[in-house]
């Protein structure tokens, strides 16, 4: 399966021609050679053509030949290839692919919470991982498990009365959920997003269908709270000041941030406790402020 950032990079560059009889299929990204007997949509058009998917190493081909790579190795990606997707997409995406089928359904309870999923909570799971964790792709799943280990009767009954807790979530503030955060506003419209951030969402949504439908374990083991810093040392196994100072007694979790960046992610599992007394409910279409 493809990485987001393989699909975009195989499609970018489909649209370099060469005579080689490769096409891209569009809705998966894969590389396609024409081959009677079966039948693909050709890229731009309603025309059906015949083709079969690529070898790894012909895809690669495919990709590197369009770079104009020198040379390069079977299974290293050339200093070409890693130059164009630095300069398109801000980072060469090595990360292990998410082994997540897209095509699972999300049942109507989410087991580990006995919680019944309300419509829209899927998006609003990807959303929020999107917004919250930014560039720190890598610790996406862990963001979306310490956020759904907060739903139930003991803390907020649904998953946006969780986001919109009080002081909860950098993304709320008062004017309204992610108001002020440029992240949460572009995933209202997916479609203008730069690429770089449009790969960063198209994992945040991998994610939040791979948790939901039960192809994601935990990684944090329960945790509930998460802290992200360029400079504390989760190494020392201590808990920020301040957030102990809000909400108490907190334990780390045995997570370990995935994150390459400076800013690192780092889970805690604690009591649940509403920061302020309850609020009266705002309409959840206002407070969503999609545009």
């Amino acid at each position: 399966m493809l990485s987001p950032q393989d699909k975009m990079v195989n499609l970018a560059l489909s649209r370099i021609l060469a005579n080689d009889g490769l096409f891209v299929e569009p809705d998966t990204g894969q590389v396609m050679r024409f081959r009677p007997g079966t039948r693909q949509s050709l890229p731009g058009t309603d025309q059906k053509v015949e083709g079969e998917v690529v070898t790894r190493l012909e895809a690669q081909q495919f990709r590197e030949r369009r770079l104009g790579a020198g040379s390069y190795k079977e299974g290293v990606m050339s200093k070409e290839e890693e130059l164009y997707r630095q300069m398109n997409f801000g980072r060469v995406d090595n990360e292990p692919r998410l082994v997540i089928d897209p095509k699972r359904p999300v049942p109507d309870i989410f087991a580990p919470r006995n919680y019944r999923l309300e419509p829209g909570d899927e998006n609003l799971l990807a959303r929020m991982t999107f917004a919250e964790a930014g560039v720190a792709w890598e610790d996406y799943e862990a963001l979306a498990w310490a956020t759904l280990n907060r739903v139930g009767v003991d803390f907020r009954h649904t998953l946006f009365d969780v986001l919109v807790e009080p002081g909860a979530y950098d993304i709320v503030k008062e004017g309204g959920l992610g108001r002020d955060n440029d992240l949460w506003l572009a995933s209202a419209n997916p479609e203008k997003m730069s690429a770089g951030n449009r790969a960063n969402w198209e994992r945040a949504n991998l994610v939040a269908r791979g948790v939901l439908s039960g192809q994601i374990p935990d990684p944090t083991e329960g945790g509930n709270f998460f802290f992200a810093s360029p400079n504390f040392d989760g190494d020392k196994n201590s808990v920020p000041g301040r957030m102990k100072s809000i909400y108490g007694n907190l334990t780390p979790t045995p997570y370990k941030s995935r994150s390459r960046k400076a800013v690192k992610h780092y889970i805690f599992k604690g009591v649940l406790q509403r920061v302020r007394p309850d609020k009266p409910a705002r309409p959840r279409a206002e407070v969503l402020g999609t545009h």
